[in-house]
């Protein structure tokens, strides 16, 4: 009796596991969609974003236009459906998704870790991160090249923590704190600092004034931006991502939008 106890016991664990581990299972090898399908039954994709931050998106003759807008509309051709822009405070971007008000959210969106179990990032399609500038023909060409020279940043940003970083690593290296980050690179083009402390997006704005040195001080890829619930779709971005990057098409949207913006 007491083997047969034994027995159910470990029938009822057993049984207990398997229902706990078949949502990952049931993911991974039956991935149901419903967005997804719903995408390709209707063959509209309604994406939010929020249209105040140039030049990735914003707000021309009353039509949201952009790298973004351009990208969303890209990734929808290669589906073969029509992309719904919808207009989402950024706050509200992730509960837009989450709570289905739209299918997925593109507005300059970075990588959030703490956010995966709430909804699903696409792979980078931009990477903002932080990176030193100098004037195209400064004898600077290295990080290490800093030393004794003077570097300016916006006070407070997080560029301003990277730079400090430096200021520990590199003797004699000065910082000379901006109010604003036009005001760093300001600094830079008049000669008043050897190099500056600039985010992705200013760097290439400003490509055919300064170079960047290399490597980047971080990396903050722009994401897109699923529901959790929705592998397929997920996977669908990520796909469609990866043949306009091979294809050339988003080296084409950010000539157009960002090293364009400058000029």
């Amino acid at each position: 009796m007491r083997r047969w106890g034994v027995v159910g016991l470990l029938g009822v664990f057993l049984l207990m596991v398997g229902l706990w581990m078949w949502p990952q299972v049931r993911d991974r090898f039956f991935p149901q969609d419903k967005v997804w399908e719903h995408i390709q039954r209707t063959g509209r994709w309604r994406v939010g974003m929020d249209p105040s931050f140039p030049p990735f998106e914003m707000v021309e003759g009353g039509q949201i236009v952009g790298l973004d807008a351009d990208l969303a509309r890209a990734i929808a051709d290669q589906w073969g459906v029509q992309v719904d822009l919808v207009g989402v405070g950024f706050d509200g971007l992730i509960d837009a998704v989450r709570t289905g008000r739209v299918d997925a959210a593109i507005s300059a969106i970075p990588y959030d870790p703490l956010l995966t179990r709430d909804v699903r990032f696409s792979r980078p399609y931009f990477d903002a991160g932080w990176r030193v500038v100098v004037l195209p023909d400064s004898a600077i060409h290295t990080l290490a090249d800093l030393a004794g020279k003077k570097v300016a940043v916006e006070w407070g940003s997080e560029g301003d923590m990277w730079a400090r970083r430096l200021r520990r690593k590199y003797p004699g290296l000065t910082l000379v704190l901006k109010p604003s980050l036009d005001e760093a690179l300001r600094a830079l083009l008049d000669g008043e600092v050897d190099a500056a402390v600039v985010d992705g997006v200013t760097a290439l704005q400003h490509a055919h004034r300064v170079r960047e040195i290399l490597p980047p001080l971080s990396h903050e890829g722009y994401v897109v931006v699923v529901p959790y619930r929705a592998p397929l779709l997920h996977r669908a971005v990520d796909e469609a991502l990866l043949r306009l990057e091979q294809e050339g098409v988003l080296k084409a949207l950010v000539e157009r939008w960002i090293k364009g913006e400058d000029r």
